[in-house]
């Protein structure tokens, strides 16, 4: 499996082709925010710690990254001008000042996202978005979307001009690009297990730094479905390495935490630094201690090869494999 994405930018007329995602686009917008960029040569330390939740609201609501950073960019130079919003309501996107307090960048990254990927259905274009979210005449509106633009492009925004002079979307679609792991269809969700543990094979052929991961998960059933609020019982995910095609010997594991809450969420792991080689096999196993609970992860049925276990009376724990492939997003450098 391998992975490409369509990132872009309109600014009016008709879409046209869409250029290749660059996959290095969580280590670009964090080297750009720990520069001088903020308001009198400031670095917006705090912000620049957030790449990766821009990077996974990117995937969670298809919209390209690059415009969240640029609005902040243009609204409050990427949140160290507190003009219009109160600093410590994290809204550095000024989105509604007096309604909008976050409790971080963070959630005000995924906020943004969510609600402008519903705006780009019917405001496809920084120009038309401009026209809602910052209309000409109001103060300081007059130059939002040049400087929006502006801040889009250092990020590494590809202006792809069709003949109409329009500019590609600013959808952001993970498809297959080489090296990194990626399937992002999440539509089934995988078979629990009696014994809490499961595992889903990924494949072989991968290559590069893996920086993060993002998938989706939850973890319910077993007999004490109020001990899963508690984190301590959150299920547990393992990106584990194998040197032969039949997963029997095991040369590195990686654990990626109890990430897995009763609630199916999108979650990105950042930090990973994981080298992965050509020559070797991975596999996602997960883990859930409590008894007769597991952790489902969502994905695709149509292709891969997953476990489950169950117990039978007379006989023991049994194991089954099915056809599944999780849903996987990573991003790293090659």
């Amino acid at each position: 499996m391998s992975r490409l994405v369509v990132v872009a930018l309109i600014i009016g007329g008709v879409p046209v082709e869409a250029e290749l995602y660059n996959f290095q686009l969580s280590s670009i917008i964090s080297s750009y925010l720990s520069g001088p960029v903020g308001i009198n040569g400031q670095v917006p330390q705090q912000m620049a710690g957030s790449s990766s939740i821009f990077f996974q609201a990117g995937v969670q609501y298809n919209i390209d990254p690059r415009l969240i950073v640029a609005i902040a960019g243009a609204e409050s130079h990427f949140g160290t001008d507190w003009g219009a919003c109160s600093q410590s309501g994290f809204n550095a996107w000024s989105w509604d000042c007096a309604e909008n307090s976050f409790s971080s960048f963070g959630d005000g990254i995924l906020a943004v996202s969510f609600h402008l990927s519903k705006w780009l259905l019917k405001h496809p274009t920084i120009q038309s978005i401009q026209s809602r979210y910052c209309p000409t005449g109001d103060g300081g509106c007059d130059v939002w979307m040049s400087n929006v633009t502006r801040y889009y492009t250092l990020l590494g925004g590809q202006q792809v001009y069709g003949v109409d002079g329009s500019i590609t979307n600013l959808t952001f679609v993970p498809t297959s690009s080489p090296g990194f792991m990626s399937q992002s269809v999440r539509s089934a969700g995988s078979i629990g297990s009696w014994y809490g543990d499961n595992w889903y094979q990924l494949g072989t052929s991968f290559s590069g730094t893996l920086q993060s991961l993002t998938i989706k998960c939850s973890t319910d059933g077993g007999n004490f479905p109020q001990l899963l609020t508690d984190p301590f019982f959150y299920g547990s995910v393992t990106l584990n390495e194998f040197s032969d095609p039949g997963y029997g010997s095991l040369t590195n594991s990686y654990p990626l935490g109890k990430i897995c809450t009763p609630v199916p969420t999108i979650i990105t792991v950042p930090n990973l630094n994981i080298p992965l080689l050509a020559n070797r096999y991975y596999r996602l196993d997960t883990y859930e201690g409590l008894q007769n609970a597991s952790v489902t992860l969502f994905g695709t049925n149509q292709f891969g090869t997953a476990m489950w276990d169950t117990f039978i009376y007379g006989i023991g724990v049994v194991y089954y494999t099915y056809t599944f492939y999780p849903y996987i997003i990573g991003d790293g450098t090659p």
